[in-house]
């Protein structure tokens, strides 16, 4: 009977396991557009706002990306590169190495790029991988020692220091921003892409109504201001700039999200998302509850990667967005890397052959849900 019971758990958490991942596929992979849909209620525009309180406790958290809401009157035309005018299209697949498509472009160009929160984690990798394709990069954070004399010395030592420059940015003033800018400008000319990634919660984590009120504050300011202060000061200098600029939000903890296409409203700026995926960094294994929690073990161990990993990928498919916008006006890409295959794929390797188990955060039991 002993023998039967946990086979019936092993099967029931298989069928369980694969029944959510299909769920994900469906979520994640709706039939897409080629043209880009604006009509949706402004309700659901409140609906993102109505969850940003209950966000604040979510570990990754980077930032917020507002998705939906404009009236279907208010969808313009924009001039396009060939003199006429024409909607911008949304990107009908994601972006990356993989993508369907994207073998026909070439990276011929280098890019100046600027990350902000890129002293660690994601934002560090990113920093990496751009330099590593031979970018410039321009790195930033709000904490001065971390940035010239850590990153900056040890970055450009194996890059050349022609290719990585850093300066002091708190993201939740306007004025660092402006710095930022002039400092950038000073530094490498014009700006061809902005990453919007810093992001946090300062390490705190708990229902909303045990929080502080100077951590919430902290985690708007930084998740949601500085986003769109960073936004708004990137559009300021794309939009003269000859060749235009791309902007990218990143997205955390694994969420997906919609870009929306012409939110620059300037023809010539993208605004595009980056989704990670679920990445090891300090600031997810921060999270002490992971280490008593089966189901967060289990999710980690089977979906999280190390940051390099992630960026390089991310990075690779980042630097396509440029070309695809020039010549198929797709504004509103995504450049995600746990996509649904690489879920259904992590799921079922670890449910069949127990792969990844333990990875990153010791386990007691096989799967979730049972006691062997």
């Amino acid at each position: 009977m002993a023998f039967k019971r946990e086979r019936n758990g092993v099967l029931f958490c298989g069928v369980a396991c694969l029944a959510a991942t299909l769920l994900i596929v469906l979520r994640y992979s709706g039939p897409a557009s080629s043209t880009l849909e604006l009509s949706a209620p402004a309700m659901r525009s409140a609906g993102h706002l109505a969850r940003i309180p209950a966000a604040l406790s979510n570990p990754g958290l980077r930032g917020v990306q507002f998705t939906s809401g404009v009236p279907q009157s208010l969808r313009r035309s924009v001039p396009n590169r060939s003199g006429g005018f024409s909607s911008l299209q949304r990107c009908s697949s994601n972006v990356g190495v993989n993508a369907a498509g994207d073998e026909e472009y070439v990276v011929d160009r280098n890019y100046n790029v600027v990350i902000t929160g890129s002293t660690k984690g994601v934002g560090y990798a990113l920093a990496e991988k751009f330099l590593e394709a031979g970018d410039s990069v321009v790195i930033c954070s709000n904490e001065p020692q971390s940035v010239q004399d850590e990153v900056v010395s040890e970055l450009a030592s194996r890059f050349g220091a022609d290719k990585v420059r850093g300066t002091v940015c708190d993201v939740g003033k306007g004025e660092d921003f402006d710095k930022l800018v002039e400092f950038t400008k000073s530094e490498l000319g014009d700006i061809d892409m902005w990453i919007n990634n810093a992001g946090g919660n300062l390490y705190r984590y708990g229902p909303l109504f045990e929080m502080e009120d100077r951590i919430i504050q902290a985690t708007v300011d930084v998740n949601l201001v500085g986003t769109l202060l960073g936004c708004k000061r990137a559009i300021n200098v794309m939009k003269d700039q000859p060749r235009g600029g791309h902007i990218f939000n990143m997205l955390g903890q694994g969420q997906d999200g919609a870009p929306t296409a012409n939110v620059a409203d300037i023809s010539n700026v993208g605004i595009h998302l980056m989704s990670p995926g679920i990445v090891k960094t300090d600031l997810l294994m921060a999270d002490k509850t992971i280490k008593v929690d089966k189901v967060k073990k289990f999710i980690i161990n089977c979906l999280a990667e190390p940051a390099p990993d992630v960026a390089e990928e991310l990075v690779r498919g980042a630097r396509v967005v440029p070309l695809k916008f020039e010549k198929e006006n797709l504004d509103g890409q995504k450049v995600p890397f746990l996509t649904p295959d690489k879920v259904l794929g992590k799921f079922a390797a670890r449910v069949f052959t127990g792969k990844n188990r333990g990875r990153w955060v010791e386990e007691e039991t096989y799967l979730p849900f049972t006691d062997f």
